[in-house]
Order: C-alpha cells, then structure tokens, then sequence
C-alpha cells in the first residue's frame, strides 16, 4: 500500500516510506555486482543487515573494526542495511558523514584511533552548545548527556543533522541506516518491554513509529504538530544530539545518576565558571556551595536515601545570604513537611525549592544568566528524570488508533538499549525482507542477552524467528564461541541470525573463562576516557577477527540465500 500523503510532514504508511524503498533499489545494484564476483544466481537477491548492538564506546570502537573487515573480506557490499544501538550509533554517525565511507574504512579507522586516544574535548565548547540547547523549546538531559557525556567519550562533535547524509544512502552507496530509540512512556507505563509500539525509528527520510506506520519526515522531527497542522517550525536537530539520545544507557540507573552528577561537580568548579561566573560574583563562594549542595540533595532524592540531613545543610547554606532568604524559607517549609509527605510531594516541594534558588535576583544580576538559566533547567531534568523530549507529531492526530500515543504533547525517546540492546524490531519489520542479520554483540554481561530477549520479543508478537535453544546459550555464556547460527524451524519465512560476541573463547588468549573476563574488565561500558593506543589496537584485533574467521561461514550463508551455483 502506498503512504498516505494528505499532509506533506505527517506520513501514515504501513510499509517503508518511497524514500527508503528508492535508496534500496539503487543498493541492490551494488549487491548484484557482490554476489556475480561470488557466482552467485542473481533471480533472487537475499536482504542482509548488520546490527551493531549497544557498549558506549567498546561498542563504537568494535563496530568500525567490524566493518572495516567485513569491507577488507568483500561483504560489506552485499549488505542492504545498518543498524545500530547506542554506542554504535556513534560510530554510524561518524561514518556516514565521510560520504562514501564504504572506500574509506581504513582512513575513518585511523581517525577514530587518534581522536578517541589522542584527542581532547573542550569543556567551554560543550557548555555553549548545553546554554544554546536550554534556550530550546524542549531541552532535557538527553542535551546535558549529548554534550558533556557522549562528546568527552568520543572527543567529537557532529554539527550535521541527519538528513545532510541522505546523498550516499539514496545513490546505494552505503547500506542504508537505521538509528533506534524507543519510546520511555511504553516502558515505564507497560512494562512493555517486548511491545513493538515502543520502537522508534530514524532514517535520512522519515522518524517515527513503524508499529503503528506512523512517521513524520526526518527535517520535521521536534516541530510542533497538531491534528496534523504544524503550528511551530523547529530547525532539525544536529548529529550530536541524536547520538545523545541514541546513546544515554551506559550503564544502571545509578551509574548514569553518578555520571550526570561528576559531570555537573566538574562543571561548577571548573576554571571557566570559576572565572566567569562565581569570582565576579559579590557572593560566588555561597552560591557554588548552594549549588554543590542541591546537587547533593537532587542525587540522594533520585537513589531514594535519606535527605533530610542534606535538606538541613542546604539551608544552613542559604540562610548565610540575603540573595536567597525566598529560597531559605522553602527550605524550612520543606523540612517541616518532608516527614509527612509522599514521594510525589516530596517531589513538587523539591521542584519549588529549585525554582526559588535561580529566581530573578540570582540569574539577572550574574554576569552569566545564560549559565544560571541552563544549569536551573539541568537541575528540573534531572529531578524529574526527564530525557528525550520531544515535541509529539502525533499529537491530537485522528488516522491511527493509538491514544496512548496521540493524546500525548510530549515524546519521552531513550536508548533502545533500554529495551533490547539491538534493533532486532526495526530489522524485523515485514516490509524490510530481511533474509539475514548479521548480529555483532558488543554488550557487556550475558553475550546472549540480545538474541535470547529477540526471540522472546518475536514469539509475543508472533514474528517469524529460527529457533534459540536458551538452555544451550546458557551453558555457553561463560566462554561462547565466536560466532552461532539459528535458523530453520517451523517458521520458513524466518531470517538467517548469525550471532557474534565480542569476546569469545577464539578471539581471547587461551579462551578460558578467566581471559575472557579480563577483556571485559579492561573495557568497561562506563569507561568515559582513557583509551590507550594497545587499548584500541586489541579491540579492534578481536573484533575484525570474529569477522575473519567467519567471513567463509558469510558467505555459505549468502549462496544459500541467493541459491548460488553450485560449482563456486
């Protein structure tokens, strides 16, 4: 069926959008000339996607290694898509800025060598793009992460928004992308974890929701719609920001509260506030310690300890300064009540305290308001746990029924890691075709996490998906192979998966349990910097040879897909 066009932004389709379907047809013109080198029968052209799963920058540096060898071992050019998770998008953004990436992985894998180990990032740039972000109509922390996370871990900014790398996707030049977030509203409200609706999508033509084939076009992502009239144009958002959003779950919820709250401490003291905003300040040491101290008492509200003793030292803080006597007696309002109030009181009373301490005399007499004004938003975010937000294209609109999404002003969009750590869902989607996922799990703990909870996600849903034998993944997980293959079974329209943990007992020294859990322990999802040459170097070693000493198994798998000739 073809999309539904009544509104030039707003699309209801329930297939993939012309853009998509036209970048296609031009890739398989390079998959044709893959699989003649290979002898292949070309009546049928098999649907081959990589998935780069989540693993912050382990998984950034493991997938362009990946990619590099499947490049160097002919297959990159059989590949119709790519999709990534978290710290793969980052490595996605990066490559499809260079163009024709597809010529040039040697030289983006020398790039991302000496940024991530050589280069620096800048704390002043970061915080200039956090004030411009907070002066936007949606700011949440997903900016605050974007900037002082996902920059310091990458040592890069990408001005660029996502429809600027349209060109080598719509002339089949690359595998066409697909970056993954999904929905916090569904997980939280649900618990819907194995729910397709939750799954959004990004590609250089359309952002939306494939589950209820509902999209708006990518340069119109974050505008202001109502029952399809746009009432407010927004500029698209840059690169940086959607690898933000993209790529907010390094870890548990409190290594990213830990995180978050470093990132602000280092902030405060750091030289260029220090200098700019609290020593020319007739009272900067007070409000420095104010600050430090609500910080504080914001982390211990969200880890659910004990805050009255921190409520207590906060207005101890503001009772020394005339600048916050309004904010002084929120502070004893709040300590009188806190006993007797529930968590969402607690909440509102928290939120109140917060707003009389960036009241006018503090912003409007500093020499920087706009820092003042970006750190109160930072603040409210985080006390609200607020990531993603967006304005809702489907807000109010009548042509799917999904109240659930369409009486909703705001989208709340998160890592898919969240939910699946690999966007099996997107490469699922019926209209795709997928005949075969090649799956490169860069994830930290169970190696076969993402393939177990895939299967489960399909057998809710009632997709098509070859059989796992979890208790035989279990017994493996220790020290797993290099590379698992599930197909067959019942369902004949399944894809072909072939699963690749990162560290396995091929790639790892002797193989033992012991070695592998070195390599694991050597590089972190939470490791922020710090990556040495040796460090990057032996990543990219066992990551390009799970590649290599399954690129033969690749193949055999492609013939059989594309019924080759047999005499090859």
């Amino acid at each position: 069926m073809d999309q539904v066009n009544r509104s030039p932004e707003i699309l209801i389709f329930p297939a993939i959008s012309v853009g998509e379907r036209a970048a296609t047809r031009s890739r398989q013109r390079v998959i044709m000339e893959c699989l003649k080198k290979w002898g292949c029968n070309l009546d049928k052209i098999p649907t081959i996607m990589v998935l780069g799963s989540g693993g912050g920058t382990r998984a950034s540096i493991a997938c362009q290694a990946t990619l590099t060898e499947l490049a160097h071992q002919g297959l990159l050019d059989s590949i119709m898509y790519f999709s990534g998770v978290s710290g793969s998008t980052w490595c996605m953004s990066s490559l499809y800025a260079h163009g024709d990436w597809s010529q040039e992985l040697e030289k983006a894998e020398a790039e991302m060598r000496s940024r991530i180990t050589e280069g620096s990032w800048d704390l002043d740039v970061a915080l200039e793009k956090a004030k411009w972000a907070a002066g936007l109509e949606r700011y949440s922390l997903t900016d605050f992460w974007a900037y002082f996370v996902v920059y310091e871990q990458t040592k890069m900014l990408q001005d660029d928004p996502l429809t600027s790398i349209k060109e080598q996707s719509e002339k089949g030049l690359v595998p066409y992308p697909i970056f993954s977030a999904v929905d916090r509203h569904y997980l939280q409200q649900w618990k819907r974890k194995l729910a397709p609706d939750a799954w959004f999508e990004f590609t250089v033509h359309t952002a939306g929701f494939p589950a209820h084939g509902a999209y708006v076009t990518t340069n119109h992502f974050g505008c202001r719609f109502k029952a399809r009239e746009l009432e407010s144009k927004k500029p698209e958002r840059e690169l940086s920001y959607l690898r933000g959003l993209c790529g907010s779950a390094l870890g548990d919820f409190q290594t990213i509260m830990d995180i978050i709250s470093d990132a602000i401490k280092n902030l405060l003291v750091s030289r260029r506030v220090q200098d700019k905003v609290f020593r020319v300040m007739s009272e900067g040491h007070h409000c420095e310690k104010i600050l430090l101290d609500l910080l504080s008492l914001e982390i211990a509200y969200l880890g659910g300890k004990d805050c009255l003793l921190l409520l207590n030292g906060l207005r101890d803080s503001l009772n020394v300064s005339l600048t916050f006597k309004e904010a002084y007696k929120s502070a004893e309002v709040t300590i009188q009540e806190w006993d007797r109030m529930s968590l969402e009181d607690k909440k509102r009373l928290l939120s109140q305290l917060v707003e009389k301490i960036f009241e006018l005399p503090l912003v409007e007499t500093s020499y920087e308001a706009s820092f003042f004004s970006f750190l109160r938003k930072t603040l409210r975010c985080l006390l609200n746990w607020d990531w993603g937000s967006t304005n809702n294209f489907l807000y109010k609109l009548d042509d799917i029924n999904a109240p659930e999404v369409t009486e909703r002003k705001v989208l709340h969009l998160v890592d898919a890691g969240l939910a699946l750590n690999s966007a099996y869902p997107l490469a699922l989607h019926p209209a795709r075709h997928v005949d075969l996922i090649l799956s490169f799990d860069f994830s930290s703990g169970d190696p076969f996490e993402t393939i177990k909870v895939a299967s489960d996600y399909c057998q809710a849903n009632g997709i098509p998906f070859p059989p796992v034998n979890k208790a035989e993944l279990d017994r493996d997980a220790k020290e797993p192979s290099d590379c698992y293959v599930f197909q067959g079974g019942e369902r004949e329209q399944a894809p072909i998966v072939m699963h690749f943990p990162l560290f396995n007992r091929n790639n790892c020294g002797g193989g033992a349990e012991a070695d592998i859990e070195q390599w694991h322990k050597r590089y972190p999802t939470f490791r922020i910097s710090g990556y040495s040459k040796d460090d990057f170097d032996k990543l990219v070693h066992v990551a390009k040879m799970n590649v290599r000493h399954q690129a033969a198994t690749i193949v055999e798998k492609i013939k059989e897909l594309g019924r080759c000739a047999s005499h090859v």
